[in-house]
């Protein structure tokens, strides 16, 4: 759950899926999860409390890809990274770019 709902925020908003997102992603990239513990009220503070750090170097994590994801586990929901702005973040449109290359095949039009 973002920050947000932790401290009581009810009403539903996209913000919360970036979040979730978010986190996911976080999980993929790095293999583990940003906020860990097998207490619930200390991870609950985790999420509200503690600072996301990332170390690109040695996750070799690209400029890109930290930016998407910093931006989508901002703690403040009104900082935090909407859906149209992640769908043209350069990570996303360079992923878009290099997936129409693969699709184009060698030749430039399909794989014969």
């Amino acid at each position: 759950m973002p920050p947000e709902v932790l401290i009581g925020y009810t009403e539903s908003t996209p913000k919360i899926d970036v979040w979730a997102v978010g986190i996911m992603l976080h999980a993929l990239m790095l293999g583990y999860f940003p906020f860990r513990s097998s207490n619930r009220d200390e991870l609950k503070k985790q999420i509200i409390e503690k600072e996301l750090i990332i170390d690109r170097k040695e996750h070799k994590m690209t400029d890109h890809c930290y930016d998407i994801l910093v931006r989508m586990l901002d703690k403040d929901p009104a900082r935090r990274i909407s859906i149209p702005e992640i769908m043209e973040h350069p990570w996303i449109v360079d992923l878009r770019k290099s997936k129409r290359r693969r699709d184009r095949g060698i030749f430039g039009h399909g794989e014969l």
